[in-house]
């Protein structure tokens, strides 16, 4: 039945101008593996499909079918849920059918009926479809509808699970009464629950110019955007070096319709030779370029156009560069004329080195490229310098670029083989503090690496393993090699650096007395932290050097740390030792001046008397002094520790002194009473001596206490009789007193 639908819509396709826009045969989402991956809710395809591909996918299906005027979209699911969706035919006649096959665990290029799960043959006609809509909803039981029936539109949904794949397959067959190609399809996913996901955000992958078109930039995208993204006068895109770009369209749109994977800058004038960039922007749309499932492009992505009128040559080679690895070219390069078996290309240096393949990767739509997959016999797995050079392969050319013209043979490009590529994550450079096991430890993002190799592998565990134990005994590096599949070396270091400490302190045990202070000295560190003993009696607690006032017997620890925090805790001993109980006696007493006094001292074991004025012996415990005009007087006193203490005798010392005066005296040169003088003058002084007869004559004087008066006035003997006196004198504290009465003169 559907035969003779596509029939009659041929006939009809004849007598209908085409209001749909018909795709060429054998676009790429024509097959299943190049299939369009679906995220969000809608997705509408605006054109119409012709034939199967390059590749027929499914030659049969439960539903008595296989492919026809197909395109495939695929569903990656990352969350669990149901799925349903309609596929509404944009025109309303046009008839749609489709299949869905679970491929989770079968790969795209190895379909076969088994792999159908769903599918919907039946005609779009009256009794059949409602406006061509078909699909799958929540309350069909249906699995299958064969081709040419008239069943209902909609089949069971589908029960998926994290991690289930699923191919869709949309067939299109036009309007089978009008006919002509079908005018698109939107298929919309409402009412699902299942989450499915997409290959990322697009970006640009390079810029070039086909030949003899140098008025146009071509960018082919990572993936299919929508042509309605596209900002129809460039502003998407911003050309940077010179020029101007005046409108922007992708192949296959259809104005705003449509999506498409190369997108076609077309410049004000063409580009003069040198190198340029092509940034991704916001246009005046607001946007950048957005693929399927509505995401944009991100800002920054950036390509660069080199406008040369050179001839193709090899630019640079894309590290790794071990078992297989990318060549780029100045330019954009023919896919057909690399040799598939590498013989376009040989490499020099350290290693001697087979190249075995060679394929264009990513060939645009016009089967250009500017990256060239090179594979080679075995991997290089001794760094250094290499060459890559051109010659002619077995396919009777070197590489030829848009335009014809051929790679020059000998055209050559170095790279550097380096193992230390990052693929071997080992721990990170580690500080030990001593000597002791560790373990050596990495994480391997290699692709299955076959062997491990720790050098140098002396006092390690076993050095064929990743994670192993090895005795440090002195700072050393360790390198580890590791193997892949491929034979490709990938090399890691690591730092493991013992502390080299020698912290030292001093004195580690000392004696001081009660009231001492003393100094201690640590060193070695870089830190220095005191963390026990009475840490308030310190004069500093952080300090390498702090000085110690403790009050009792004290251990005190000081913590040195080195640059790398390694710490050594030591500790000294400080003992602190009693003071002698000196005791000084008299310990308070009333002396005359200038009289002697025996102190007495006990307690110790040597003595010292201050101020030693006076003293018979100053060091003696029990000294005699003659009191002067100190008041008191320490002695220290030593023990047989070394410990010493003081203690003071305080003197209360009486100046005052009873000054003998005679009341006559007889000066007849007896040597008895001949002279009339103040007695007791020793300790005091003599300010004032003055004698008057009854006239009032002043008849002697002096300040010499050792003169006295021997009765004369001017030589001549004075009468007896009654005289008066007047005589001051000043006592050792500097207090007078003023003698005054008679004294008779007897002859």
């Amino acid at each position: 039945m559907k035969s003779l639908w596509i029939s009659i819509a041929l006939i009809v396709l004849c007598l209908q101008p085409l209001q749909a826009q018909l795709l060429a045969p054998n676009q790429p989402e024509q097959d299943a593996c190049n299939a369009l991956q679906l995220c969000g809710n809608t997705f509408t395809s605006t054109y119409s499909y012709q034939l199967e591909g390059l590749v027929s996918d499914l030659t049969s299906s439960p539903c008595s079918g296989g492919e026809g005027n197909s395109m495939w979209l695929r569903l990656n699911v990352v969350s669990a849920g149901i799925i349903v969706f309609t596929i509404s035919p944009l025109n309303l006649t046009d008839d749609y059918d489709f299949a869905v096959l679970d491929i989770t665990n079968t790969p795209c290029n190895a379909l076969t009926s088994a792999n159908v799960i769903r599918c919907n043959f039946n005609n779009n006609q009256p009794g059949s479809n409602v406006n061509g809509v078909v699909g799958l909803n929540t309350t069909s039981t249906t699995l299958f509808t064969t081709a040419g029936a008239f069943g209902g539109s909609f089949l069971q949904q589908i029960n998926a699970n994290a991690g289930d794949v699923y191919l869709i397959m949309i067939n299109n067959f036009g309007d089978p009464f009008v006919g002509g190609p079908s005018s698109g399809f939107t298929i919309d996913f409402t009412g699902s629950t299942a989450i499915f996901n997409d290959n990322g955000r697009p970006h640009m992958l390079s810029a070039y110019q086909p030949c003899g078109i140098n008025d146009k930039i071509y960018i082919p995208i990572s993936e299919n955007v929508l042509c309605s993204s596209i900002e129809p006068s460039g502003t998407d895109f911003l050309l940077s070096g010179g020029g101007s770009i005046i409108s922007a369209t992708g192949i296959n749109c259809s104005g705003l319709n449509g999506y498409t994977d190369t997108v076609i800058l077309t410049l004000s004038a063409p580009l003069p030779p040198g190198t340029y960039t092509i940034d991704i922007q916001n246009g005046t749309d607001t946007n950048t370029i957005i693929d399927l499932c509505n995401h944009a492009d991100t800002i920054p992505d950036q390509v660069t156009l080199v406008v040369s009128p050179t001839a193709l040559s090899l630019d640079a080679v894309v590290p790794p560069a071990c078992y297989q690895f990318k060549i780029t070219t100045n330019s954009m390069t023919n896919c057909n004329s690399i040799a598939a078996d590498g013989s376009d290309f040989q490499i020099s240096g350290p290693q001697a080195v087979s190249v075995v393949a060679a394929s264009g990767i990513n060939c645009n739509s016009l089967n250009m490229t500017d990256t060239i997959l090179i594979s080679l016999l075995a991997p290089i797995s001794m760094d250094g310098s290499y060459t890559i050079q051109s010659k002619i392969g077995t396919d009777g050319n070197t590489l030829t670029d848009n335009c014809g013209l051929a790679l020059p043979v000998g055209d050559s490009v170095s790279f550097t083989i380096n193992s230390q590529d990052g693929l071997i994550a080992l721990m990170s450079d580690t500080i030990v503090c001593d000597s002791g096991y560790i373990m050596l430890s990495g994480v391997d993002n290699t692709t299955s690496p076959t062997t491990y190799h720790w050098m140098p592998g002396t006092f390690v565990n076993d050095s064929t393993q990743l994670q192993t134990m090895t005795f440090i005994r002195q700072s050393s590096t360790f390198t580890m090699l590791a193997t892949d599949k491929d034979g490709c070396p990938h090399r890691a270091q690591v730092n493991i650096t013992l502390s080299e400490r020698n912290p030292t302190l001093s004195p580690l045990e000392a004696s001081i007395c009660v009231g001492e202070k003393i100094q201690l000295f640590a060193s070695g560190g870089q830190q220095y932290e005191w963390v026990s003993g009475e840490l308030n009696q310190l004069s500093c607690t952080d300090c390498p050097s702090p000085i110690a006032t403790p009050n009792d017997s004290t251990i005190y620890a000081v913590r040195i740390s080195d640059q790398y925090q390694c710490a050594d805790t030591l500790a000294v001993t400080v003992n602190v030792m009693p003071l002698p109980n000196i005791i000084a006696t008299p310990h308070d007493t009333i002396v005359k001046y200038g009289s002697e006094l025996q102190l007495t001292a006990s307690g110790g074991t040597y003595y010292t008397w201050y101020p030693a004025i006076g003293f018979n012996n100053a060091t003696s415990p029990t000294p005699i002094v003659t009191i002067g005009n100190t008041n008191y007087f320490v002695v220290t006193g030593i023990a047989s520790n070394g410990c010493r203490n003081t203690d003071t005798v305080k003197i209360r010392i009486d100046y005052d002194d009873i000054i003998p005066i005679p009341t006559a005296f007889t000066p007849n040169s007896d040597g008895k009473n001949d002279l009339f003088k103040a007695g007791n003058m020793r300790f005091n002084k003599l300010q004032e001596f003055r004698i008057f007869n009854r006239w009032g004559i002043e008849v002697f004087s002096t300040t010499n206490p050792e003169q006295g008066w021997d009765g004369s006035y001017k030589g001549q003997q004075q009468d007896a009789g009654v005289y008066y006196y007047v005589i001051r004198v000043v006592t050792p504290d500097n207090k007078q007193q003023t003698l005054k009465g008679d004294i008779t003169l007897v002859r």
